[in-house]
C-alpha cells in the first residue's frame, strides 16, 4: 500500500476487438482512500478477492488489499490480444 506507482493511482482494462476500432473499457480499477484497489466490476472484483493475480516472478501472488503493488502488476498480467491493462492516464492521453 502507499502512494500512487509507476502506473499512478488508476488503471483500465480495455478490450480489444478488431472489427472496432477503439477499445472498449471493460472496467476501472483504482486506489482507494485506504490504500485498497478498488475494481468497478464485481465479476473482477469477486475473482481477485478470491485468486488475486500472478505477478511477475519477484512480485507473487497479489490481491486488491496490497494496494499499489496489485495496480502496478496489471498491466504485466493482462497485456493480451484480447484484454489489456494500461495506466488511466495513458489511455485517456492516447484517446483523447
Amino acid at each position: 500500500m502507499g502512494s500512487p506507482g509507476w502506473v499512478g493511482d488508476a488503471v483500465v482494462l480495455l478490450l480489444l476487438d478488431l472489427d472496432e476500432d477503439s477499445p472498449r473499457l471493460a472496467a476501472r480499477v483504482h486506489l482507494g482512500d485506504d490504500g485498497i484497489a478498488r475494481v468497478d466490476d464485481s465479476g473482477y472484483r469477486a475473482r481477485w478477492q478470491s485468486e488475486g493475480i500472478v505477478g511477475r516472478a519477484h512480485s507473487g501472488r497479489l490481491y486488491p488489499d496490497d494496494g499499489q503493488a496489485f495496480l502496478d502488476e496489471l498491466p504485466f498480467v493482462y497485456r493480451g490480444a484480447h484484454l489489456r491493462a494500461v495506466p488511466e492516464q495513458e489511455f485517456f492521453g492516447v484517446c483523447a
